[in-house]
């Protein structure tokens, strides 16, 4: 991971990605933009270290942001900030358009954003403008939602339906939960068991053992009628700090009457959800991919 992107407009819930986006550049060394929407800095665009931002050097331009560098502080004063770039961007508001055209101006990796329910027409609007980023994106994007309380990653779990699709997400996956030396596991909601569920559960380990190169990781399965209570449930019952998932992108009646898990659960669960487009490897890429990981 080189470049992470963290949409924010200081408010007090997007705090927590702006801990999650320091603690996974911190981790991976990547370059860290914040794209901030406050409109109170004084300037437009700064390019500094991490260690200035948060040892408040810059506190003339951003005197916004005391109350974050003081719980920021708190958190990473013991983190090697020193050799991590940021760059700091002011924009007018959270405009998709705009983060696309970022998206073909600057290569990066990753984008975080916060996600809160709000009332009346702003949480319509709001919802719709994160609805079209995770759909149109063509990068992952870590959703933090108002529920999930900052703590160090150091267990991701991975949704899979077994099958043998999203095999370049579960390398990324399971790269980042090696950066954050962080457990991996795959979870499965089963919502009807058939009679070749065992021969598929075992075909997609053997599958994942190939892919990741080894078999340091967990499979846990849980049985519920629908996939979106199935993951609620795990995610009470597991400690899990990140849950990952393929996002479906639905087309004709099927977007209007069946629930967008992955959209849905950016709002409302009690962790951070990354997500990934739909648009990746399927096993034809597999041989590519494993000779790709054998080169490196």
């Amino acid at each position: 991971m080189e470049h992470i992107i963290v949409l924010t407009d200081f408010a007090d819930y997007t705090y927590n990605a702006l801990h999650y986006g320091i603690e996974l550049a911190c981790r991976s060394g990547a370059k860290l933009t914040i794209l901030d929407s406050s409109k109170s800095a004084k300037t437009h665009t700064l390019s500094t270290s991490l260690s200035d931002f948060l040892a408040g050097k810059h506190l003339q331009e951003f005197p916004s942001i005391v109350n974050y560098i003081q719980t920021a502080n708190a958190l990473f004063k013991h983190q090697a900030l020193n050799p991590i770039q940021l760059l700091y961007r002011a924009q007018e508001d959270f405009d998709v358009a705009e983060i696309s055209r970022f998206e073909q101006n600057v290569d990066f990796d990753l984008l975080l954003i916060s996600t809160k329910e709000k009332f009346g027409i702003k949480n319509f609007l709001f919802r719709n403008k994160v609805y079209e980023l995770v759909g149109n994106a063509k990068y992952p994007i870590l959703a933090i939602p108002a529920k999930a309380i900052y703590k160090p990653i150091r267990s991701i779990s991975y949704a899979t339906d077994l099958e043998d699709k999203g095999l370049k997400s579960i390398e990324i996956a399971y790269d980042l939960a090696q950066q954050c030396d962080a457990n991996f596991q795959f979870v499965h909601i089963l919502l009807e068991e058939t009679r070749s569920h065992k021969d598929k559960t075992a075909q997609f380990l053997l599958l994942a053992e190939e892919i990741l190169g080894n078999n340091d990781f967990q499979f846990v399965e849980f049985k519920n009628n629908t996939l979106l209570n199935g993951l609620k449930q795990f995610m009470l019952q597991n400690e899990t700090d990140l849950l990952v998932l393929r996002k479906n992108n639905k087309t004709g009646l099927d977007k209007f009457l069946t629930v967008d898990v992955a959209n849905k659960l950016a709002f409302v669960a009690n962790i951070p959800v990354l997500v990934f487009s739909t648009e990746d490897f399927s096993i034809n890429d597999s041989n590519d991919l494993l000779q790709h990981k054998n080169s490196l």
